[in-house]
This record gives C-alpha cells, structure tokens and sequence, in this order.
C-alpha cells in the first residue's frame, strides 16, 4: 500500500509518460483504493458492483502491466491464468454461476 515494493515499482515506472514520483503516487493511490474495494467487498454491499470494480481494475492493472512492463513480468502468461482463475472466483462468490445441483 504504501509503495515500498520494488518489482511493483519498476512496472509502474515503465509507463513512458510518468515520471518517478509520478509512479509512486500512483501505486500509493492503488493502495488505498484496493484498501478501499477489499472492506466494499467484505461488506457484502452491492455484491455484484464491488465484484464489477474488483475485475475492471485486475484487467485494468494487468493490461497496464503486459503492455509497458512485460520485461519486469517473470511469467506474463502465468500472470494471466492466474488472474483468470480469480476472476472466476469473483463471480462465482458473487452467485452469478452456480457450482453443482441445487438443493430441491
């Protein structure tokens, strides 16, 4: 959260239009505002937006990532089926597909 993690750092750095601080701003703001989606979705308050805004920035954060700093990306292919995998758990928590038969 507070922008201390260097791996993180050097991707956001990678966007050509920001500059250092720029960068670190930007991963503290990420911070907060995932700070700030974790309580919406513990909440269980507009389950289905909280999980809308959850997948959004996931896709936002790795599509940034692949496009301006895929060389700091160990396994970009890993990274996107393991943000597949949780984007399914996002909308199975959120009750939109069911898993298995119904109780009669």
């Amino acid at each position: 959260m507070l922008g201390f993690v260097p791996h993180q750092g050097a991707i956001v750095q990678s966007v050509p239009f920001w500059d250092v601080t720029t960068a670190h701003r930007f991963l503290i703001a990420l911070g907060v505002a995932e700070c700030g989606l974790a309580l919406w979705v513990l909440s269980g308050w507009q389950a289905r937006w909280a999980a809308f805004a959850q997948i959004l920035l996931l896709v936002s954060m790795n599509g940034g990532g692949l496009v301006w700093g895929r060389g700091f990306i160990p396994d970009p292919a890993g990274m996107v089926i393991q943000n597949l995998a949780f984007i399914t758990l996002i909308v199975i928590a959120t009750g939109e597909v069911r898993i298995g038969r119904e109780a009669r």
